[in-house]
């Protein structure tokens, strides 16, 4: 290579490296451009948490006077041990079926009789426990006259779906057992599909009662003079 091509080469390279140089000092620019800016970002959220603790100090950590004062207000005129009783007992109730729901759909067509006993049992119980309940709709005070009717009509939806499951249950056992049984019609043809009915009926009436007393205006009226009135438990 003689002189001037070796010129060249030595140019070529100088251009490359300056050229190199000056993308990484743009680069760098870049770099801390958004540093800048990220920094400025973290700083602003930062100032206006610290301005909104420091201006909300006094309420940050105290309860809410005026929200606890309406709720009081609410519990004097929804007090009546009845009506509250009910729906604490019809509480417990949907709690304790949830726990069950799966045995029972698992085993009231099922071939192992002892279960399928144990589920007609279970529905037996949720029927009389129903029962009871109900037999106290007629002396709870109520705030308006619909929701008498409305009770007594969710107990004996109750009463019927869990009385299918448990007739369910029992032929089930005559079954496995030898028994003789009539010849099923109507919906009781297709018993998978009755079951899965009843036990999606029985969900949206525990679900319907909940929104019952939960939404809206409450449905208990006020304890009666002289009655020791409901509180909440804990």
């Amino acid at each position: 290579m003689d002189q001037d091509d070796k010129s060249q080469v030595e140019s070529v390279e100088d251009v490359d490296v300056d050229a190199a140089l000056d993308e990484l000092r743009a680069e760098e620019h870049r770099r801390l451009l958004r540093t800048a800016v990220l920094t400025l970002i973290i700083a602003s959220a930062l100032g206006f948490v610290g301005w909104w603790m420091a201006t909300n100090t006094d309420t940050l950590f105290r309860p809410n006077l005026q929200v606890e004062a309406g709720e009081q207000e609410v519990l004097a005129v929804t007090n009546d041990p009845v009506c509250r009783g009910i729906i604490d007992q019809v509480t417990a109730i949907a709690a304790d079926y949830e726990e069950r729901e799966i045995f029972i759909e698992e085993n009231v067509l099922g071939d192992d009789e002892a279960n399928v006993d144990q589920v007609r049992e279970t529905a037996a119980a949720f029927r009389s426990r129903h029962r009871e309940v109900s037999e106290q709709v007629e002396g709870a005070v109520l705030r308006e006259r619909v929701f008498r009717r409305q009770l007594n009509d969710w107990f004996g939806f109750m009463d019927n779906e869990f009385r299918i499951l448990e007739e369910m249950a029992d032929r089930q056992l005559k079954i496995l057992r030898g028994e003789d049984v009539p010849e099923p019609e109507g919906a009781w043809v297709n018993m998978p599909s009755l079951r899965d009915r009843v036990l999606l009926t029985i969900d949206e009436n525990f679900h319907a009662f909940r929104l019952w007393h939960q939404v809206g205006l409450h449905p208990c009226g006020a304890a009666p003079e002289g009655v020791t009135p409901w509180t909440p438990q804990g």
